[in-house]
Order: C-alpha cells, then structure tokens, then sequence
C-alpha cells in the first residue's frame, strides 16, 4: 500500500543572510573597459542588509553611486572564469601582477535582464581571499529562491532600499528619483506628486528630503496614498462594519451622469479608506475571515486545521503595526494589508520551492520536473 504523505514539511531553503562583511564592504579597482581608459577608478562595493542591492561607491565625488539589482545577477566569476581586460595597460593601470594572480584577485559580477544579452562588472582587489569571499556571498544571495520569488511585501521594501540607496552624498533623497521609480506618464507624475504632499515630503521637481525622513513606515503611507487598496478596504470593511458607502457610490451613476459618478467613486474610496482606518478588526473577526474567506475549502481538516484564536492572536502580533493594538489582539487596516502582502499569502507557498516537498533526492530529474508542473497546474484556477 502506498504511503501517505504528511501535511508537514521541514523547509531546507533559508532566507537571504548577508554576511557583515559584505554590508560594510570592501574596496576594489574598477576596470571600465578592455581599452584602459582614464576612467578606471577605486570603488567600495556593499550590499543592503536584505540583499537586493549591490552598491557601487565611487571614490571620486564627480561619478554617481551605481546600483545592481542582485536579482539580476547571473554569474559571479573569479580565477580562470574571470573576466580579464586584454590590453596590457589596463592590467598594470590595475595593478593586477602577473598572470596567475591577476586571475585570483580579480572578481567578475555578470548580469542583466535577459540571459544572451549580459554586462560584465570586473573589478580587481587586494588578495585572492577577498574575490573568492565576494565571489561566493554574492552567488549565494543572487541565487536564493526565497529571495527571487518573495512575497509582495518583500518587493515593495525593495523598491524603498532603490530609493534610499539612491541619495546622494549628503544623505538627501531627489523628488525626480522617487517620480521616476514610480511614474510612465503624467497620470502617474501627479499621483505620486499627490502621495508624497500627503506624506508632508516635498513634492517639486527640484526638491529632495533627508532619507531618514522617508523610513518604512512612511513609505508604506506613501504607497497606500499612491496605490489605492480599494479591494482591501472592502473586504475590511465587510467583516468589520457595513458595506453601505460603496453602495450610495455605485447607486449615483444613472442619475448624475458619467462625470459625477467618477468624483463619486473618488470621494467614496477616500472615505471607504478614512472609514477603514477608524476601525479595528477584532481576533475573532480576522479568525473567520482566515478561516471562511482565505482558507481553500477542499483542504483536509485533519492535514490543514482551522485557524483558533491563539493562532489569529499570534499573526495579529506579527503584523500590527500599533503595539497597543496588537496587545488588544485588534488588527487596523494596515496591519491587515500587510498581512495580505506577507510570505503567508504567496502565490506558491515557500515550502513548496523546496527541493524536497517534491520528492527525494534520489528520484530522477524528469521525476521532480513533472512533479512540479502537476503542483503548479493544480495550485493555479482560473
């Protein structure tokens, strides 16, 4: 008789931990090109503490900062797989020595959006030790699963450490960077125009702020400002209070013709979104909600239990934003959205990213391949 499997499974994965040393960072000779070119310069490269970026920090205050998405990093090389300039100049403008230690002291981060058409960073340091360390680390992070299919939440945080990263030497953020992040058109100018006044962040096109002003609490305010969550505050709403505003919305469309309705639907988000950030959702509350709105019906009860208020009580602390809140085991709208936009909420669920949720080790390839395909074709409805 086959063996049942269990509703339990270890994770293997771990997430992304970026080593001390690469947040601090390390210097090394940046070579630009196969030529030689006066524009060789020292640089310290470092990466953020969640591991999305890796910074380029020229020495020479007239080149700006440059960013590499650690997402799009598709190889790392050093020793024979690096990345050498052909021109001997080049090589002694770097500083490199011979031959065998040009290769191990020299690091090679290739990457970009598609894998035929790549950029080659080479950089030359110190010691052999330094490359292979920075060779590894990097590989490591680039290549994490959890890292590359993380959860909502996780992006958003990322397109903030872009922002902040990008300030200048002084520490201040440019408006223009932030519009640009966001914005493809005007539409998209004025709205993030609107989010960061709404922040009390100056919104001119020369303007810029202190990046500690812009910390994550303040991002994610700016993010519910530009992004209206419509469909988040009416589910809030629906286990939490009456529903009735969205229906005098919808109700003033054939009377007042199509222009008034559209000032309608605005003024009704913006009160919807006032009316769910006066109110709190209680344990019990958000427990049925897990449990009748997010829970899929067709899983086992005994493999895939119910949500109890010690477990509703235990994610309202993970994700409330207000301590006084969460002691109260009361959830605010943002803590609620934030919840929706966890890891608890993705798309594929973590433990299924893991090798072994599939199978064992020794099962042949096209054996986990089709497994997968059967996991996804069955997690996917349309």
């Amino acid at each position: 008789m086959a063996s049942a499997k269990t509703g339990v499974h270890v994770m293997q994965l771990k997430k992304v931990q970026v080593p001390a040393r690469l947040q601090q960072g390390d210097k090394f000779f940046r070579i630009e090109d196969e030529t030689g070119n006066s524009n060789n310069q020292v640089v310290t490269l470092r990466v953020d503490a969640r591991g999305f970026f890796i910074q380029i920090i020229s020495e020479n205050a007239n080149v700006e900062n440059e960013l590499i998405d650690i997402a799009l990093v598709r190889d790392t090389r050093t020793g024979k797989q690096a990345k050498l300039p052909r021109d001997a100049k080049a090589r002694e403008q770097a500083n490199l020595g011979s031959p065998k230690v040009q290769l191990d002291r020299t690091f090679t981060i290739v990457w970009g959006t598609e894998f035929a058409n790549v950029n080659f960073i080479n950089l030359s340091c110190d010691n052999k030790e330094t490359a292979q360390y920075w060779t590894e680390h990097v590989a490591k992070t680039a290549h994490n699963l959890l890292a590359v299919n993380a959860s909502t939440y996780d992006f958003l945080l990322k397109s903030h450490a872009r922002i902040v990263l990008m300030a200048d030497r002084d520490g201040r953020v440019a408006t223009k960077n932030v519009i640009k992040t966001f914005a493809q058109h005007k539409e998209d100018k004025k709205r993030v125009e609107s989010a960061l006044e709404a922040c009390g962040l100056p919104a001119g096109k020369n303007d810029s702020f202190p990046a500690e002003k812009f910390n994550e609490e303040v991002f994610f305010t700016f993010y519910k400002h530009l992004v209206v969550r419509k469909e988040v505050y009416k589910i809030f709403q629906k286990f939490v209070g009456n529903d009735s505003q969205n229906q005098s919305v919808h109700s003033k469309k054939g009377k007042h013709g199509h222009e008034h309705f559209k000032l309608s639907m605005l003024t009704g988000l913006k009160e919807d979104r006032h009316q769910a950030e006066e109110k709190l959702m209680s344990v019990d509350q958000f427990v049925n909600f897990l449990n009748k709105e997010q829970r899929d019906p067709r899983l086992n009860e005994i493999l895939y239990p119910y949500i109890d208020r010690a477990k509703g009580k235990e994610i309202i602390i993970q994700f409330e934003p207000n301590k006084a809140n969460a002691l109260k085991s009361m959830l605010s709208i943002d803590g609620f959205l934030k919840y929706l936009m966890s890891e608890d909420n993705s798309i594929i669920p973590p433990d299924k990213l893991d090798l072994n949720a599939h199978g064992s080790a020794s099962q042949p390839l096209f054996y986990k391949l089709f497994s997968q395909y059967l996991f996804i074709g069955s997690s996917v409805s349309w």
